[in-house]
């Protein structure tokens, strides 16, 4: 129903309500027109009142979407909340700060939104909201999240009524970061290593940090207020000054090395930065001086250097310097001709004399074998030193003439083997040592630094060959004898990989019963080319390489395997034994003991029918490591046994030591032991020795009946040889046992 409508509608009302005693008399002409002048003023009275309703009504709807606007657009965040803390009213501002939709908002509860780590702030804040009423804190700063923003640093402020408490909330994240950062300048200002002066426009000092103090010597009390000359050495004269400033002022910067003085009058050389801060208007509203020691600095450069070009052991140039000064030379020769070359050297068994008398005695041997070394050569030449016991010289200026070069060299060389070999006093010990050597002279322009070194350590490989003590020029034939090396290498990694290695065993017989009491295990590599390959042929490539620690743990795997399968078959007459070769490399191991420990634990067979065979090098190389090891081992059950026993560094001391079960005569010894009377007392010593010991002997390479019965009537315990038996497969060895018994 419209307006006019309801007009009509209350004119019928009035008029059914009008009754005859409710009529009015008829008026008079006269006041009708009185009465219609009436109702035409009231009509505009009316009328101009209702003009000003509509003008009101238009004001205040405008002002309220001005404040409606001001609520939705402020730039803090507002909303309502009802006493359970449930959101029943939001401004815009919110909704862009947590980026959820408005009707997600209303409705949920406040606390959805505050990070979980937060929570307590505002529970604790809530709770202080309950309590306080009107008196109700005045904010508090925690951290909101939603599903569509990652936490963010929110002030929140509030107004507490008694059904509704409105929160103001305000973003913070900025001024968080900003103090975050103020805290981080102020921690770098104190804490930095590098002294800070800020100085005013007319050059007063306002800060300093610590590390100022530190390196100036005053206070910041002492040095606030001051001018920045406070610190002129006087060194700088007026000019230097000038010039500095006037680069300031151009560039906004400055750096350099300047001479200060410290508040006890040392002149000292320091690293200097200036920097001009200037506002927007760019005027200058202050200097930063940031400055260090350059004293300290150029000794921790020096030191560096050294670290990186020196040996710290020795001082000799290290690889790097050695590396780069080749290449020098290199580039030299190819315009000049000069001939040069390179000498490697190796200590001969200087390891020995390292691991008997300790690192500490090898050390002083070292620094001591680099001076000599140094004082055979000229200043123009390099002495360095690669590690452990490996040097190299580098002799440059050799002339153009190869053959008087040869000569210059050989003349060096004699002249560092005799040298080197002098008497050298160590801990109150007269020490003898020798020196190999391989030289390379360099001969084609192709050659680069890693060939010549490679080529040198072909020489010495040669020269230690062929007895050490000497030294050898390279030849390409000895390249040959490198890449045979390699190729062996490679080829006994694969034969490893692909079982082309193989265990045979030589029996060992008891003198005086003829039973088969053990075996000795010996290495044999079946090549599928080549055939059978001697042992000497690559076992000190395996050596020299490391390829024998592999190889020495697959061989002791292999024959504790092959007791325990033996074990299993139970032959007619069972061996008490086997014996394997265990190689320096191995031994020397941190994790030998347990390697061994473990490897008889795995395969469940008896720690005593393992027999380890060691030389005596190996026992003396560390007495003290040795030692404890052998006694590891011998407590858990294994044999011990000296192989090749005579022909090392015997020593009754260390016989009488170590917990040894065997002790093996080598076989150049029964070679002549019937026709050489100095070799039959050595075994008759060696004999007696062991039985006073009460320790077994075992005598190698017994080939004749005559040699057998001279270890019979010398009490020999046992002997192995092809007198009894060369080395044979497992199969036929196991064949020698005899039928197994059921």
């Amino acid at each position: 129903m419209n307006k006019h409508d309801k007009f009509f509608t209350l004119k019928r009302r009035a008029r059914a309500l009008l009754t005859p005693s409710c009529r009015s008399p008829l008026p008079s002409l006269s006041q009708i027109h009185t009465v219609v002048e009436e109702l035409d003023v009231c009509r505009i009275a009316l009328e101009l009142q209702n003009n000003e309703l509509l003008t009101t009504q238009k004001h205040l709807h405008d002002t309220r979407q001005e404040y409606a606007n001001f609520y939705n657009f402020s730039p803090v965040g507002y909303c309502s909340l009802n006493r359970e803390g449930i959101i029943i009213n939001a401004n815009e501002t919110l909704v862009t700060l947590l980026d959820t939709p408005k009707q997600q908002l209303i409705n949920q509860s406040f606390a959805d939104f505050v990070l979980k780590t937060d929570q307590d702030i505002f529970y604790l804040y809530s709770l202080a909201l309950a309590s306080l009423h009107n008196q109700s804190p005045r904010s508090c700063e925690l951290r909101l999240c939603s599903k569509n923003k990652q936490p963010f640093w929110v002030k929140i402020d509030t107004e507490h009524h008694a059904e509704l408490t409105l929160l103001a909330i305000t973003d913070i994240s900025r001024l968080k970061a900003m103090e975050t950062d103020l805290v981080l300048a102020a921690t770098i200002f104190e804490g930095g290593s590098e002294a800070i002066m800020i100085a005013s426009p007319k050059k007063i000092i306002i800060s300093v940090n610590k590390a100022f103090t530190r390196v100036t010597g005053y206070s910041n009390a002492e040095a606030v207020g001051q001018k920045t000359t406070l610190l002129q050495s006087g060194k700088q004269n007026a000019l230097f000054y000038s010039q500095l400033w006037d680069s300031l002022n151009k560039f906004h910067h400055w750096h350099g090395e300047i001479w200060n003085k410290r508040k006890n009058g040392e002149i000292y050389l320091v690293w200097l930065s200036i920097f001009e801060q200037r506002n927007a208007q760019q005027e200058t509203e202050y200097y930063v001086a940031i400055f260090s020691d350059s004293t300290e600095r150029k000794i921790a450069e020096s030191r560096i250097h050294f670290m990186a070009y020196y040996d710290a052991l020795t001082s000799l140039a290290n690889r790097a310097l050695l590396y780069e000064r080749l290449n020098g030379v290199i580039e030299k020769s190819l315009h000049n001709k000069d001939l040069f070359a390179v000498m490697m050297l190796d200590l001969d068994h200087f390891k020995v004399i390292n691991d008997s008398l300790g690192h500490k005695a090898g050390d002083e041997l070292l620094k001591e074998i680099a001076t000599r070394l140094l004082s055979c050569t000229r200043k123009e030449d390099t002495v360095a030193r690669l590690g452990g016991d490996e040097f190299v010289i580098l002799l440059t200026h050799l002339g153009k003439n190869r053959d008087q070069a040869a000569q210059n060299i050989t003349k060096v060389a004699e002249k560092v083997r005799n040298i080197v070999a002098e008497s050298v006093m160590i801990e109150g010990r007269d020490l003898k040592i020798t020196v190999s050597i391989g030289i390379v002279i360099h001969q084609n322009s192709d050659d680069d630094a890693t060939h010549l070194i490679k080529n040198a350590d072909n020489a010495l490989y040669h020269a230690k060959d062929l007895g050490r003590d000497n030294f050898q020029f390279y030849t390409e034939n000895m390249k040959i004898t490198a890449d045979f090396r390699l190729a062996v290498e490679n080829e006994l990694r694969y034969a490893l990989e692909y079982s082309q290695l193989e265990l045979y065993y030589q029996p060992q017989v008891t003198i005086a019963d003829n039973r088969i009491c053990g075996a000795e295990a010996l290495l044999r590599w079946h090549h599928p080319e080549k055939g059978m390959i001697s042992p000497a042929s690559f076992i000190p490539i395996a050596e020299q390489t490391g390829l024998i620690i592999l190889i020495g743990t697959w061989a002791m795997k292999t024959v504790c395997l092959q007791i325990a399968e033996w074990n299993r078959v139970k032959p007619a007459n069972p061996i008490d034994y086997i014996a394997i070769n265990v190689s320096p490399r191995q031994f020397i191991q941190q994790n030998f003991v347990e390697l061994v420990i473990n490897t008889i634990n795995e395969t469940g067979i008896n720690p005593n029918q393992l027999e380890l065979e060691l030389t005596e090098g190996i026992l003396i190389r560390n007495i003290d490591d040795t030692l404890e090891k052998l006694q590891a081992l011998k407590a858990f059950g294994v044999r011990i046994a000296i192989d090749d026993f005579g022909t090392g560094y015997s020593s009754l001391n260390y016989i009488k030591r170590f917990p040894l079960d065997v002790l093996k005569v080598d076989k150049s010894f029964i070679d002549t032991v019937t026709t050489d009377a100095n070799d039959a007392a050595i075994v008759q010593t060696i004999i007696t020795l062991a039985k006073s010991l009460q320790i077994r002997v075992m005598a190698e390479g017994v080939e004749t009946e005559e040699q057998l019965a001279f270890l019979r009537l010398k009490n020999c315990d046992a002997f192995q040889g092809y007198l009894c038996s060369y080395p044979v497969t497992k199969e036929a060895f196991l064949h020698l046992l005899g039928t197994p018994r059921n």
